[in-house]
């Protein structure tokens, strides 16, 4: 991890972000990037956990591609109890370095007291595009789930969060930090396509259980 700027985060959250069904995580991450007030820290190097696979074509000149960023920002936040880290991943890791990137950015949540990882996700559900989504929560702590109702989530009983919007809260769980995924919902046949709906819903609920 290439750090930028030391920080002393106030019972800080960190929010994780990559992109996966319908863009929905990552469209959330940029828009709370984009509209606070907040500071690079620090950045993860690409190199070990991306690779090169082809070039990019510009006017037919070849040009070589960058790698994907993966980056921490903090916003001190003045009207609640707690400050936000936020990490942004323009993309998820090569299969076999998930873990690996995991671990980088739970070490940096362990260097700074964090009281607990949020990641986002996208649920397919049966509903039309039309409707308002739901969202739905997963916690590695039990307690946690009694302010789900309050918040407007239900709660998600069994299923899978695959990549690293999921295999995160595990990897803080083994370093004995608490985390939590709110879900939003898509239509089965949107998967592929990005679902702002979702995002803002997600942001609602994210807005509500943070006090940023």
């Amino acid at each position: 991890i290439r750090v930028e700027k030391e920080i002393n985060p106030k019972s800080p959250i960190l929010l994780a972000t990559w992109p996966g069904m319908g863009n929905v995580a990552y469209s959330a991450g940029l828009y709370i990037k984009e509209n606070l007030e907040n500071i690079k820290i620090a950045e993860i190097k690409p190199e070990y956990f991306f690779y090169r696979t082809g070039v990019q074509i510009k006017n037919g000149i070849v040009e070589i591609p960058q790698l994907p960023k993966s980056e921490f920002f903090y916003y001190q936040n003045k009207y609640g109890p707690h400050d936000l880290i936020l990490f942004i991943g323009e993309s998820q890791p090569v299969l076999e370095k998930e873990y690996d990137l995991a671990i980088k950015v739970v070490e940096l949540a362990k260097y700074y007291s964090v009281s607990k990882i949020v990641t986002f996700a996208a649920t397919p559900v049966n509903i039309s595009h039309k409707a308002i989504p739901g969202v739905w929560g997963v916690t590695t702590d039990p307690l946690t789930l009694k302010e789900f109702p309050s918040l407007g989530v239900n709660v998600m009983n069994s299923g899978h969060i695959g990549g690293l919007n999921g295999l995160l809260l595990g990897v803080g769980k083994d370093y004995g930090i608490k985390g939590i995924c709110f879900l939003g919902e898509i239509p089965f046949y949107t998967v592929k396509i990005e679902n702002p709906k979702a995002s803002l819903a997600i942001l609602k609920v994210f807005i509500r259980y943070s006090g940023i």
